[in-house]
């Protein structure tokens, strides 16, 4: 995995403001990862995905994920620390496939093209064309049938197989709320999250490029080709620098 610089990551960021979640992990993925291309990372699995995402957001901001969480039992505000290891998962299965009783079904991992196909479709349709996604072939007694068809215990059965077959593509955080002690799970979506990071970021970076340029009449290509640490030592000398 590559470190990308300040101008890619900032170009980035321009380009996916008006893109959905989806597209916006595949993009990160595309720029630190060139040796996949964008057909193989929208065929990784949700959880494959997103573990890589976790690696770039290592390499980008740290081990440490600082985060606020509202308790829905009080609504009071909790600071929650995690560190990035704690938010890995191992699969417990192997077997992409169900046989029980009568029924046997064939499965697959879901992928980002599924996730970017139940964006597209209505709301309430989106859950069972994830079923039929994951599932690529159900029959009954050896006699094929429709997936949407298949009882509510298969239905379970296929989501618990999923879940340990790509248990990174569901990170849930058990939080506890000090003020009333209740207690829950909350789910971590590392899409979201980076991208957060990211626009905070590049929001920050964008003042330092305002600062430096305003002060030294440096172009923004100039300032942004500057490491990390000579940068914050020219703000902090600018900060420094008695007021005129």
């Amino acid at each position: 995995m590559r470190s990308p610089g300040s101008d890619e990551l900032l170009a980035l960021w321009e380009r996916g403001l008006g893109e959905t979640s989806v597209a916006r992990g595949l993009a990160l993925l595309g720029l630190v990862r060139p040796d996949l291309d964008a057909d193989a990372a929208a065929d990784l699995s949700i959880g494959a995905r997103d573990g890589l995402l976790l690696d770039l957001r290592e390499l980008l901001f740290g081990r440490s994920i600082q985060g606020l969480v509202e308790c829905p039992a009080c609504g009071d505000t909790l600071e929650t620390e995690t560190a990035t290891g704690a938010l890995r998962a191992a699969p417990t299965g192997d077997a992409l496939e169900i046989r029980r009783a009568d029924y046997a079904l064939s499965l697959r991992l879901l992928t980002s093209r599924d996730q970017i196909a139940a964006e597209r479709a209505r709301p309430e349709e989106r859950w069972r064309l994830l079923l039929e996604r994951c599932v690529t072939a159900a029959s009954r007694s050896g006699v094929p049938m429709p997936v949407p068809q298949l009882p509510a215990e298969m239905v379970a059965a296929v989501e618990d197989r999923i879940a340990a077959l790509d248990p990174q593509a569901d990170i849930q955080l058990a939080l506890s709320c000090p003020a009333c002690g209740h207690r829950w799970h909350a789910a971590f979506d590392i899409l979201s999250f980076l991208w957060t990071e990211l626009g905070e970021w590049a929001v920050r970076t964008l003042r330092d490029v305002h600062r430096l340029a305003l002060a030294y009449g440096w172009s923004e290509r100039d300032i942004l080709a500057l490491t990390p640490v000579r940068r914050r030592h020219y703000l902090g000398m600018l900060d420094a620098w008695p007021a005129s």
